[in-house]
């Protein structure tokens, strides 16, 4: 259960202390579930988020307290997301704030989440039809069909890439990751192939072998162990995992005829392939990017 309140400027929080800035914030009133069996938790972190976004809020904060272990793993959940401890409610109740002011750290875009930097650099990540939807569900195009089967990578901010493109540069933490969304049966290519999604980079894994990618991905991709098994055991030695973080669909898909069209791209990209600050500039320009999470 997930309940938000946005509170305005004139707000009485005389029994915070210390007294909290007089300024437009979001309340979450309820965070109820456990986040260490659900990637709903992070679902709600994401929604969170997405109404601070809309409502134009100066800081997010959450009462809680720090009774029971299940509290206390909420409260180290928070912080990974840039929540830090304030002071306390009532002399008992610990209170967590979030500034929404725009930042953006690079090391650890967790904490600024969900802003990004359009001066990091930017790679394209392309994926097949029947992965993209699994992994990135709010990037569904309003032509596919999709059934929902409830894998746990559909409600998780943080998610798994993988590719056997390491002869290629690798992005690192803090850049920015576009999806492009392969082309679909025989539909050619400059009108079925789109971009669709940006993501942040969190992590890069390099596996040591078949085994241990299997193991650092479970439940965090869209791949099945016998479709990991079959496909990478022969490529191991060029595969990495990319972690991402979920930022945003855009609001006008890109296909890949106006990516050749604007010199975004020049032919389809395969696996990971970077790409320029102009071009990136331009994906947020013609994607029609929301300003507001763009540092």
């Amino acid at each position: 259960m997930l309940m938000l309140k946005n509170e305005e400027i004139g707000e009485d929080y005389s029994d915070i202390s210390p007294t909290m800035k007089k300024n437009r914030k979001l309340k979450v009133s309820t965070f109820k579930v456990d986040i260490r069996k659900k990637k709903i938790g992070e679902r709600f972190i994401k929604i969170i988020f997405d109404q601070a976004i809309y409502s134009n809020v100066d800081e997010i904060y959450v009462t809680i307290f720090d009774d029971t272990d299940e509290k206390m793993v909420l409260i180290r959940y928070f912080e990974k997301f840039g929540f830090y401890y304030h002071g306390k409610k009532n002399g008992t109740e610990l209170v967590y704030i979030r500034s929404m002011s725009k930042n953006y750290i690079k090391e650890n875009p967790l904490k600024t989440y969900p802003y990004i930097n359009k001066n990091s650099d930017s790679y394209i990540a392309a994926i097949l039809p029947k992965y993209h939807t699994y992994l990135l569900p709010d990037s569904k195009l309003s032509r596919e069909s999709y059934k929902n089967i409830h894998m746990p990578v559909e409600y998780a901010i943080k998610k798994y890439y993988i590719t056997a493109t390491g002869f290629k540069p690798k992005p690192s933490i803090g850049d920015n990751l576009v999806f492009y969304r392969m082309k679909e049966g025989y539909i050619p290519a400059i009108y079925s192939s789109v971009l669709t999604t940006i993501g942040i980079v969190t992590d890069i894994y390099i596996p040591v072998n078949i085994d241990d990618l299997i193991e650092k991905v479970k439940n965090k991709t869209v791949y099945t162990e016998e479709e990991i098994r079959s496909y990478y055991i022969s490529r191991i030695k060029n595969t990495y995992v990319i972690e991402f973080a979920y930022i945003t669909t855009f609001e006008n898909k890109i296909t890949l005829n106006e990516c050749l069209e604007n010199s975004i791209l020049f032919e389809p990209p395969r696996g990971v392939e970077k790409i320029s600050k102009d071009q990136f500039n331009k994906i947020l320009e013609i994607g029609n990017v929301d300003n507001s999470i763009i540092v």
